[in-house]
């Protein structure tokens, strides 16, 4: 076993811990581990498999809501920073190596006029039971969390995915993992993302 290889295992007995401890809602995929199977479903209705990436690096950047945040904050800031590296001259841009999602809970619906609105390059997949969401990057209990901070108590229940992104190489195996571990404000780092596929 290699250095990487101890560390890893050590993140994920902590994390183990935190969950029979209560602390979080459930084990996340990691660096090194596998993506599996998973069904998303398209703008058109289409169903999205594991099949789709194979053979390329993906990147899969998970958003809590459709319609929310700004310029500088949330979703819209997350979304329209990745399309800067999947726009012409980005990193990302080269459609032969790499294919880039955009995952949330909503509908199909309201995803493509999310993507439409802020004129994206990449497609907005539906995981309307947070499935895969879940097992990618964990659930955000959204409605505690503005209730929480004062903002509204009408939400409480509501779920959405954690924000979060994973990098995944041709074969399969996540090489990039980011969970906001509940807190919608916190985002994936760009230049991380950035540098790491420019290795690719």
């Amino acid at each position: 076993m290699g250095p990487g290889e101890y560390t890893l295992g050590i993140t994920r007995q902590l994390k183990l811990l935190c969950c029979l401890e209560g602390k979080l809602d459930e084990m996340v995929l990691q660096k090194g581990d596998s993506i599996g199977p998973f069904l998303l479903a398209g703008y058109a209705l289409e169903s999205i498999t594991e099949a789709e990436i194979h053979g390329k690096t993906a990147v899969f950047a998970f958003f809590p809501a459709a319609f929310s945040g700004g310029p500088e904050e949330g979703c819209e800031m997350q979304l329209c920073g990745l399309n800067s590296l999947v726009a012409e001259g980005g990193p990302l841009h080269d459609k032969s190596k790499f294919i880039t999602f955009g995952v949330s809970g909503d509908l199909p619906f309201a995803n493509q006029a999310f993507g439409n609105k802020l004129h994206l390059d990449f497609p907005l997949l539906s995981d309307p039971t947070l499935a895969f969401c879940e097992r990618a990057v964990g659930k955000c209990h959204f409605g505690e969390f503005l209730k929480d901070h004062k903002v509204s108590r009408a939400l409480v229940g509501a779920l959405t995915t954690n924000r979060g992104c994973l990098i995944v190489n041709p074969g399969g195996e996540i090489i990039y993992s980011f969970s906001s571990d509940g807190h919608p404000g916190l985002q994936p780092s760009l230049s991380e993302i950035r540098d790491l596929v420019a290795q690719v």
